[in-house]
């Protein structure tokens, strides 16, 4: 029996120390073995992470049959229950056509881990500084591997070593917020560090190149300065630093301006076709919806618009929502939605109580920050499709289920 407990408490920390590390590599992008080229990606540490997890929680429920096999009662709210259901039902009966759905569940999983895993407050400031500093780094390495994107120029996008400047740029958005208000709690050595983090943080999005995620971040700093009085001349300063970048690079502007003339944009009108399309596609199916998943999209548009699909390649619908019509009906864009909404609702609630300290207001604003600048990048893209921003936001709700429920002492910890 000693054996086997202690089997159990050193496969739970491994368990920890992998999971930890699936998360650091969101901010810290793809890693290969030299002369191999064998890659590590965020998400596929994290994938094999949670089925040791699962063999750790079996020891653990072999060795003294213990509730603790379970997760928390308030680990998975009904509307992500709901949601995730949803989104299973829309592949029956044969789950044909299952790879993004196979994306999705890990990425479920790896919400799991994190809910039973991080409850404790050191660990849950460690998630948190993992979420929010850790993408700094990405800067860094796509310097690196290129010094041709500081040339301010849309041919070189910033994007490695992501795989494209879009979900970098998503990314960014979702983790500024959070960086910005380690800025503003920490303590001198951590924020030095989170400084420095942040400024490359924001270099790195305006290097993206991706108005969405422009959009997305800047939405949700405004949001930030106008919910608390002493973030405000920290945005104002932000944006007085992006407009000098704007004011000396001709293509950023131009990048930017764009957006003024979007209707006349062929990709853009493009676009807001295949979102058009797809929602079509899911007022046909309005229960359960055509089923989750980029080709089941591409094979109802060819079968419904066979003109518009035979136009170009069809990679998603660039729209977040307008995808999940098409795949899970309206009951499941519903319970996405309600998912959105009660985590936004119950910060919100957080927020505005008097019964936490200025530091935990600031982390719950950071966390607010980045929920809504995914909903916003949502509406130009499809990150569920997209590793680490996929990864990030389960990460994500994670976190703000961590933050919501009663804390406990941490004995259970590996």
């Amino acid at each position: 029996m000693e054996r086997t407990k202690n089997f159990e408490a050193w496969l739970g920390k491994t368990v920890f120390f992998f999971l930890c590390a699936s998360i650091a590599m969101i901010g810290i992008g793809r890693i290969e073995i030299p002369f191999v080229g064998l890659p590590f990606r965020s998400w596929s540490v994290s994938r094999t992470t949670f089925f040791f997890w699962l063999i750790w929680k079996l020891v653990v429920w072999y060795r003294d049959k213990s509730a603790r096999l379970a997760l928390h009662p308030k680990s998975v709210s009904i509307p992500l229950f709901l949601f995730v259901g949803w989104v299973s039902a829309s592949l029956l009966p044969n789950f044909a056509h299952a790879e993004d759905y196979r994306y999705f569940m890990f990425a479920v999983g790896h919400y799991l881990m994190v809910v039973d895993l991080f409850d404790d407050d050191r660990r849950r400031a460690l998630l948190y500084s993992l979420m929010a500093m850790t993408p700094g780094i990405l800067l860094f390495r796509g310097i690196i591997a290129d010094p041709a994107i500081l040339n301010l120029s849309l041919t070189y996008r910033f994007a490695y070593p992501l795989a494209h400047a879009n979900p970098a740029g998503y990314l960014f958005s979702m983790s500024v917020p959070m960086c910005l208000m380690m800025v503003v709690t920490r303590g001198i050595w951590i924020r030095r560090l989170a400084i420095l983090s942040f400024i490359s943080q924001a270099i790195a999005l305006i290097l993206t190149f991706s108005r969405a995620a422009w959009i997305a971040s800047g939405v949700s700093l405004i949001t930030l300065g106008g919910a608390e009085k002493k973030l405000r001349i920290i945005v104002l300063i932000l944006a007085g630093i992006g407009l000098t970048a704007f004011a000396v690079s001709s293509e950023l502007r131009g990048r930017l301006w764009s957006l003024t003339e979007a209707t006349k944009d062929p990709l853009v009108i493009f676009r807001a076709e295949a979102m058009k399309h797809a929602v079509s596609v899911g007022l046909a199916h309005p229960f359960i919806g055509n089923g989750y998943g980029r080709d089941h999209l591409r094979a109802a548009l060819k079968k419904q618009f066979p003109e518009f699909a035979a136009q170009s390649y069809v990679p998603h619908s660039h729209n977040l929502y307008s995808e999940l019509i098409a795949g899970v009906g309206l009951l499941g864009i519903a319970f996405f939605l309600w998912v959105l909404a009660s985590a936004g609702i119950q910060l919100i609630r957080r927020i505005s109580s008097q019964a936490h300290s200025d530091k935990e207001r600031y982390a719950d604003l950071g966390l607010l920050g980045s929920l809504i600048a995914f909903v916003v990048a949502a509406l130009g893209d499809v990150p569920f499709y997209h590793h680490e921003p996929r990864i990030f936001f389960f990460t994500l709700l994670a976190l703000i289920c961590l933050r919501l429920r009663p804390k406990t002492a941490g004995l259970d910890s590996p």
